[in-house]
């Protein structure tokens, strides 16, 4: 391979890393982003200042893999999707390596065992949210993603460009149909062949939308999904790609000086920059610098993906779609992946987690011997986690908010909140019976140490008793 050429592994190596280093540039925002998280960090950082070595991109997946086991049970829907793509990069990386001795392992070699595995890892992704989405709560006046549309109205108003997207109340309504009908069409247009540059620009356009009122900083989701849509390029595209655009800049006379220079200087930088900001994020002047920084890298991003991926749309011929990854094609080894995800997606259907299992926007309820799902019925639920429910009346004020009056939650995730609050008093309703605790710790059973496999894998949604609301948000 030659490494002052692009090459679709270089590229989505490149852009893989990014999304992980934007996951912790956003999250110093929300909590201290800590020493254990460097791990991921400077791996990443690395990856993107030498995106063709291949032991960067394993040392950084295996990090990843491994810090996220490590906060289990509790994880958002982008790290659940980053988990098991870095697991199937990690784990195609370690058989090359066992079965050829060496660490020194090709990326073409690499690229052609994990990349089929993780495409059909994001075809099943939209085809779970979409398929989520098949339930009455969806459509429902209370609906998450109305919430969710109504944001994206307000911030199109705020920053006047409603003559661009007319968000009037009729438009609204129809939303989460076209949410639903464009989350069904992505994974279609991504299967195919000839139409995967489409699917690839209705995709981001699709995430860009969603996340427009945190524009202009961004979310994860695109930065993922962008990196991920590379695989499914053709070859072509890579030429293209290197020769209308790379070769120019490359002839430029400031090239060699940005190369050497600049770039590593803002890619270093970047390994503190998350790690300073979370300990300062109060400082006012200190968040406006760091907020406006990170909206022109977010702009940046946008635009030149864009570009680009319009540009492969115009000069791409028909030919050279026929080129690209056959999603099924890949070894039979690695299909167990993917099917761990939808062993994941489908655990709510069958008793287990409601949260993190690609629910996002759905207002999907499994509940107390309830569902509110078009086609699975409730009675395919094999494990009783979800069927025995509680409502929390009232609770003292250092128990989270999410027991505020009014949630029901399944009953061991009543018990998460007990065994966390053990000195704490509650009042809640449990199979018809109301108890009232001044103190959480002088009932036993709301104490008691959960199992492995509660403690790790089960986490749950709260619901709205009186609305049967399901609270789900971007992040679960």
């Amino acid at each position: 391979m030659q490494r002052n050429k692009i090459t679709i592994y270089s590229l989505f190596a490149f852009l893989w890393a990014m999304s992980m280093v934007w996951h912790y540039l956003r999250a110093g925002n929300i909590h201290p982003v800590g020493i254990r998280d460097l791990f991921i960090v400077v791996p990443a950082i690395l990856v993107m200042i030498r995106p063709h070595n291949t032991r960067f991109l394993a040392t950084m997946a295996l990090a990843h893999f491994v810090v996220f086991l490590s906060v289990q049970p509790s994880s958002s829907n982008h790290w659940m999707m980053q988990f098991f793509v870095n697991t199937t990069l990690f784990s195609s990386y370690g058989y090359l390596v066992l079965r050829r001795r060496t660490f020194d392992i090709e990326a073409d070699d690499w690229l052609e065992l994990f990349r089929p595995t993780v495409c059909l890892l994001v075809v099943l992704l939209y085809c779970f949210a979409a398929f989520h989405k098949l339930n009455s709560g969806y459509f429902s006046q209370h609906s998450y993603a109305l919430t969710l549309y109504e944001d994206i109205a307000l911030g199109v108003q705020m920053r006047s460009l409603s003559p661009l997207f007319p968000m009037d109340e009729s438009f609204l309504a129809i939303l989460p149909h076209l949410s639903l009908l464009t989350e069904l069409l992505i994974p279609l247009l991504l299967f195919f062949k000839p139409s995967r540059v489409l699917g690839i620009l209705l995709g981001f356009c699709f995430h860009l939308l969603l996340s427009f009122k945190e524009f202009p900083h961004g979310t994860d989701f695109p930065t993922l999904l962008g990196a991920a849509y590379v695989l499914f390029l053709p070859s072509p595209a890579i030429g293209l790609i290197e020769h209308s655009i790379l070769q120019r800049i490359r002839t430029s006379r400031q090239y060699e000086w940005f190369k050497q220079v600049i770039i590593p200087a803002i890619l270093l930088g970047l390994i503190f920059v998350p790690y300073v900001y979370s300990l300062n994020r109060r400082n006012e002047v200190s968040a406006f610098s760091f907020e406006n920084m990170k909206s022109h890298h977010w702009a940046i991003y946008v635009l030149c993906y864009l570009g680009v991926v319009l540009l492969l749309l115009y000069r791409l011929r028909p030919v050279d779609y026929k080129q690209g990854v056959s999603i099924l094609g890949g070894m039979r080894a690695w299909y167990t992946i993917p099917l761990l995800m939808i062993l994941v997606a489908i655990s709510p259907y069958l008793g287990l987690r409601t949260q993190s299992a690609f629910t996002m926007f759905s207002n999907l309820e499994t509940e107390g011997n309830y569902t509110n799902h078009f086609i699975i019925p409730n009675d395919v639920q094999v494990f009783d986690y979800q069927k025995q429910v509680c409502v929390v009346e009232t609770s003292a004020d250092d128990i989270p908010t999410k027991a505020l009056t009014g949630r029901l939650l399944p009953y061991y995730a009543f018990l998460r909140l007990t065994r966390r609050n053990p000195e704490a008093s509650i009042t809640y309703t449990f199979e018809g019976e109301r108890f009232e605790l001044d103190r959480i710790a002088d009932k036993p059973a709301l104490v008691a140490q959960p199992d492995w496999f509660e403690r790790h894998y089960l986490v749950f949604k709260q619901t709205d008793w009186d609305q049967k609301t399901t609270y789900c948000d971007h992040r679960w």
